[in-house]
């Protein structure tokens, strides 16, 4: 799971990616304190990036500052 996880951030490190936002569901609750652990912040939906590919499903946002 380790590697899993680490693998797209070894990736947005190697592309000068420095936050990585994601969506999820708050019913989620294990996903959710998974991202928190790895620390995530959660964030309001108005702070995600304009570009940022919405799920009309997603209630959730967290980021993750890479630096």
């Amino acid at each position: 799971m380790e590697k899993l996880y680490l693998m797209p951030l070894n990736d947005a490190h190697m592309n000068a990616i420095n936050t990585i936002y994601l969506g999820t569901v708050s019913i989620f609750e294990s996903a959710q304190a998974f991202y928190k652990n790895q620390d995530f912040q959660i964030i309001a939906k108005d702070q995600l990036p304009k570009d940022f590919p919405l799920m009309p499903i997603d209630n959730t946002f967290f980021q993750c500052e890479l630096i």
